[in-house]
C-alpha cells in the first residue's frame, strides 16, 4: 500500500543517515589513529634529538618500545645495533619488557655469525638491505640461545613466532 511505501521510505532515509554517520565515525577514527601515530613518532624524534652520545641509544630504544606498546603493537625487544665492516661484532643498545609493564634497558655485544639469522643480519646490513626474518621452532630456539650468550635477556618466548625487522642506516 501507499502507507507502507511511505513508512519504508522513511526507514530508508533513517538508515541512510545512520550509514552516513557510520562512515563519518570511521573517518574520524582513522584520523585519530593517524594523530596518535604522529604523536608517538614525535616523542621518539624528541628523544633521538636529545641524544648526546651512544649511551643515549638505550633510552631512545626504550622510547620506541614504549610508544609501540601504546599503539597496540607488542614488541619483545627493540633496539639499535652498531656495526662496522671490520668486525662481525655488534654493540646492541636495546629495550625489552619484564612482563610487568616495566621496560628494561639492555646493552651488550653479539657476534653476527654462527647462526643463519645472525649471519644474514650482517650480510644484509653490509649490502644496505632491510631484512625481515620469521623465526619459529628450532630456528628460533637456537637464535635465542645464541644471542643470550652476549648478555642476559629476560625469558624470551620460544614457543611463539617471532618477526624480525632489521633496517640498515648509515651516519
Amino acid at each position: 500500500t501507499e502507507a507502507n511505501a511511505n513508512i519504508l521510505q522513511r526507514f530508508a532515509k533513517v538508515f541512510d543517515q545512520a550509514y552516513t554517520r557510520f562512515l563519518d565515525l570511521q573517518k574520524a577514527e582513522a584520523q585519530s589513529r593517524e594523530s596518535t601515530i604522529e604523536a608517538a613518532l614525535e616523542k621518539v624524534r624528541g628523544k633521538a634529538l636529545g641524544m648526546h652520545n651512544s649511551n643515549d641509544l638505550t633510552s631512545a630504544a626504550s622510547e620506541v618500545f614504549t610508544e609501540l606498546k601504546k599503539l597496540g603493537i607488542k614488541p619483545m625487544r627493540c633496539g639499535v645495533g652498531l656495526l662496522n665492516k671490520d668486525s662481525k661484532k655488534a654493540m646492541l643498545y636495546s629495550a625489552t619488557g619484564d612482563g610487568d609493564n616495566n621496560n628494561l634497558s639492555l646493552v651488550g655485544w653479539v657476534m653476527l655469525e654462527g647462526h643463519e639469522i645472525l649471519t644474514s643480519i650482517y650480510d644484509r646490513w653490509a649490502q644496505n638491505e632491510a631484512y625481515f626474518p620469521v623465526m619459529e621452532g628450532k630456528l628460533l630456539k637456537t637464535y635465542i640461545e645464541k644471542i643470550q650468550s652476549g648478555f642476559i635477556l629476560p625469558d624470551l618466548q620460544s614457543d611463539y613466532k617471532h618477526y624480525g625487522y632489521f633496517l640498515p642506516f648509515s651516519v
